[in-house]
């Protein structure tokens, strides 16, 4: 990983990241036998609007191949050798209003971001060169109510891909491509925490997803702990 300090003007200061990562995703990177790296490339604008305000963008994209697919042939199935490219972009938004002079109780936060991938491959039916791309996006409102209550929502959306050949038997494309027609889903998220201390903390989360061909809705009540113990618990390593 590398990180660049770019500079700025004014009240904007700019960031870009690059990184190198063994690419084993198994939903990206699954056919990638010769061990070729992934890049991620990340810039970042931050700006201070006011001394209780701030705002962020970034900007991400990703590269990385596949080489080796797998093809159904008759009863049986055989590899080929091709390199594919991968990629993927992200744009991404952040808003924070915290009082400076009461920066302990009262702050609201705006996070939301859009993304997509578009993963080039040799279709399980035929071998045939083909493309599939799925797109999302959440965005999500949080504010602290005191010193050690938050409360927040959250909402995502996602759409994989439609295509028949994603449901050749034991070459499931899925989440990145599904076989019925029109498939998203889309899920909300209502969240409280409770602080106890600066290393206790408590979250009661409630999910509930919905969509259309994408299986039946979701519901979901998670109750989340948080917590260190040991003489250096106030430390982050």
């Amino acid at each position: 990983s590398f990180e660049w300090q770019l500079g700025g003007a004014g009240k904007t200061t700019n960031e870009l990241t690059m990184q190198l990562t063994e690419a084993t995703n198994g939903r990206l990177f699954a056919g990638n036998t010769k061990g070729l790296p992934s890049m991620l490339l990340h810039l970042k604008s931050f700006r201070d609007i006011s001394k209780d305000t701030y705002q962020e963008i970034g900007l991400t994209a990703l590269a990385g191949v596949n080489d080796l697919w797998t093809i159904k042939k008759g009863a049986g199935n055989m590899t080929i050798d091709s390199t594919r490219p991968v990629v993927g972009f992200g744009l991404d938004f952040t808003h924070l209003w915290e009082p400076a002079d009461n920066m302990k109780y009262r702050n609201f936060m705006w996070r939301t971001e859009f993304y997509g991938v578009k993963k080039d491959i040799l279709t399980p039916d035929t071998g045939n060169k083909d493309s599939i791309f799925a797109w999302g996006g959440y965005t999500n409102l949080q504010w602290k109510l005191d010193r050690q209550l938050e409360s927040g929502v959250r909402i995502d959306y996602y759409e994989p891909d439609s295509q028949k050949y994603a449901g050749v038997p034991g070459f499931s494309l899925s989440p990145l491509a599904v076989v019925s027609n029109s498939p998203h889903e889309w899920q909300v998220c209502p969240y409280m925490t409770w602080q106890q201390s600066p290393w206790v903390k408590y979250r009661l989360e409630f999910n509930y997803k919905s969509g259309h061909n994408m299986g039946p809705d979701e519901k979901r009540l998670m109750l989340q702990c948080i917590w260190a113990a040991g003489p250096h618990k106030h430390d982050r390593y």
